[in-house]
């Protein structure tokens, strides 16, 4: 399972296939066109995606979520690269939704992200079975710019290091970017 969608990976050639029943996450169905149905479906399309999946498959151990979420720089190594994390996930989920809320909201219903009363707008997104990224944002206003902030679920240094976590993040934002398209 990535990102709420089940699919098939074949070894040793990594050939990745979507599993049929997906089809009903879709937000509208009818008036989605079959060429945007498969780029949804991320890992057949996204090699930074597929690359991300192997790691996981080859790398995890993977606990479960106890319902405690960490920022970057309180993970493992976190603090060594968390500037690169914030040009990369942070600063850009501000300039691309941190002043359009709704169309945020639209693509997290889309995926099936769960709400969380946080922030102006915060869901918790399952990015592989039992492994969360809570995204929190604050619209910017006349006052104060737009802010938002990435948490990881407690149980992700166990299946991946601090770089494949920015990764994660950046995975998450284009995929966003992608759905907005057909939404």
């Amino acid at each position: 399972m990535f990102m709420g969608k089940r699919y098939r990976i074949t070894h040793p050639k990594f050939a990745v296939s979507h599993v049929e029943g997906n089809e009903d996450l879709l937000c509208e169905p009818v008036s989605v066109r079959s060429d945007v149905v498969k780029s949804y479906y991320l890992l057949e399309e996204d090699v930074y995606a597929k690359i991300l999946v192997l790691r996981y498959l080859l790398n995890s151990s993977v606990f479960s979520h106890n319902g405690e979420f960490r920022s970057y720089r309180e993970l493992p190594s976190g603090d060594l690269y968390d500037r690169q994390f914030q040009g990369r996930c942070i600063f850009r989920l501000n300039r691309k939704y941190g002043n359009r809320l709704e169309m945020l909201k639209k693509v997290m219903d889309h995926l099936g992200a769960a709400p969380v009363k946080l922030g102006n707008m915060g869901y918790d997104l399952e990015i592989f079975e039992e492994l969360y990224v809570r995204f929190i944002l604050w619209e910017g206003d006349e006052e104060f710019p737009a802010s938002s902030q990435v948490l990881f679920s407690s149980n992700f240094p166990a299946a991946f290091g601090a770089y494949d976590l920015a990764e994660v993040g950046e995975i998450c934002i284009n995929t966003f970017s992608n759905i907005e398209k057909i939404l």
